[in-house]
């Protein structure tokens, strides 16, 4: 609401690729201000509904023995919020073909430094052609810093409806 409040009708457009400045808008009028510390101080005195549970005991226990099972999945269907209870072997097997085509090659090994290297190397000479302004090279050689390591690869269960 600070924000809001400080930079009402500034038409600045937002450089989509930019490094967060961690800014904290100052301290505004007097009337948001009291409105602010007294919705936080009425949002910290209201009282918490006690959880009440849906399922009956034998419901919780069948969910929680699913849960600790080894041998099965629990996955979230593609497209609805339905779940899918999956034997682990047949996951790790429908995984296994999807990535034995064309589409995919196994690398024996992999060097994340050198990758960094060679994306930062890319970038500066981007920047100095002029092809990227100072923005977009700050971002993308400031956000290729973090040690980030090898992706997941998560399948997607599909499910069909039953006619």
């Amino acid at each position: 609401m600070r924000c809001r409040y400080l930079y009402h009708g500034n038409l600045d457009e937002i450089h989509p690729f930019r490094v967060k400045s961690g800014h904290t808008p100052p301290l505004t009028c007097n009337t948001l201000e009291n409105y602010l510390f007294n919705t936080k101080h009425e949002l910290s005195s209201m009282q918490i509904r006690k959880f009440r549970n849906n399922l009956s005991l034998s419901q919780r226990s069948g969910i929680s023995s699913l849960l600790n099972d080894e041998s099965l999945i629990i996955k979230k269907a593609d497209k609805s919020n339905n779940v899918v209870i999956l034997d682990k072997v047949n996951y790790l097997l429908e995984g296994d073909r999807q990535l034995n085509t064309q589409h995919y090659t196994k690398l024996e090994n992999f060097d994340l430094k050198a990758l960094r290297c060679n994306i930062n190397t890319y970038v500066k000479g981007m920047y100095t052609k002029g092809v990227i302004d100072y923005s977009t090279f700050n971002y993308l050689n400031n956000g290729n810093q973090i040690d980030y390591g090898p992706g997941y690869m998560h399948i997607l269960p599909k499910i069909h409806r039953l006619r």
